[in-house]
């Protein structure tokens, strides 16, 4: 029995450490990001509604979720059109 109490203080600590590690490798790659970004000079656009009164076919609609359906393609367009004329083409 006491063997499986080591085992369990052994076991906690290990887990206690494993957090605190991916806690700080996270804020790391948080900074690391943010430092990328910045030396790229990529900015963020304004935040666009993803909902519209009426869909794109006139009709009322019925819930969050076809907004979310019409825009997402409509969304790849734009990136793609904006990596064009960031990168030039």
């Amino acid at each position: 029995m006491k063997g499986f109490e080591i085992g369990g203080v052994v076991a906690a600590a290990g887990l206690i450490a494993f957090g605190i590690a991916t806690i700080i490798m996270g804020f790391n790659g948080r900074s690391t990001v943010r430092d990328s970004l910045k030396q790229e000079q990529i900015v963020g656009t304004r935040p666009t509604p993803c909902l519209r009164v009426r869909s794109s076919t006139g009709r009322p609609r019925k819930n969050r979720h076809e907004g979310r359906a019409e825009s997402k393609p409509s969304r790849a367009l734009d990136l793609h059109r904006h990596t064009q004329e960031v990168v030039g083409v």
